[in-house]
Parts: structure tokens; C-alpha cells; sequence
């Protein structure tokens, strides 16, 4: 009987997809650290990307706004990004 082979074609797609989901994490993280360290400047791009029309970026905007980081600390700066 021949040993069953995986379709190399399934096992791309699969990693394709853990790469995919493991950048949207650390993209789901990393802004709002980066704009802590940086507030001036990163509410500022904040508020640029709150504009965008792209599904990834207002996703990433709404993990970001929700990190402690930023609501314990700038809660008017956040509350003035989610009203957009």
C-alpha cells in the first residue's frame, strides 16, 4: 500500500497562513508600544490611519486602541481616534 502524501500545495497554505496571522499579531501589538515611546508623533500617524479604508489598518487601529498602554494614559487622545 503506498504511504498518502499531503498536497505540498495544503502545507504552503497552511504556513502561508500562520505567517499571515503571526505579522497581523505583532501588528495587533507593536503600534501601540511604539506610540507610548512616542506620543506626539504616534497619535498623530494614529490619527492618519484612522482615515484609511483599508479592512487591515482599522483592524490594527482597534487592537491597538485597546491596549491599557494607551487608555490608562492618553484616554482622550484614544477616545478622540475612536470617535473618527
Amino acid at each position: 500500500m503506498r504511504k498518502k502524501e499531503e498536497p505540498k500545495e495544503d502545507l504552503a497554505g497552511l504556513l502561508e497562513g500562520f505567517r499571515i496571522w503571526e505579522t497581523e499579531a505583532r501588528a495587533g501589538y507593536s503600534l501601540s508600544v511604539v506610540v507610548y515611546s512616542i506620543p506626539e508623533e504616534g497619535f498623530e500617524y494614529m490619527h492618519r490611519l484612522a482615515d484609511s479604508q483599508d479592512p487591515d489598518i482599522l483592524w490594527i487601529m482597534k487592537q491597538n486602541l485597546k491596549k491599557k498602554r494607551l487608555t490608562r494614559n492618553f484616554l482622550g487622545e484614544v477616545a478622540s481616534i475612536r470617535k473618527r
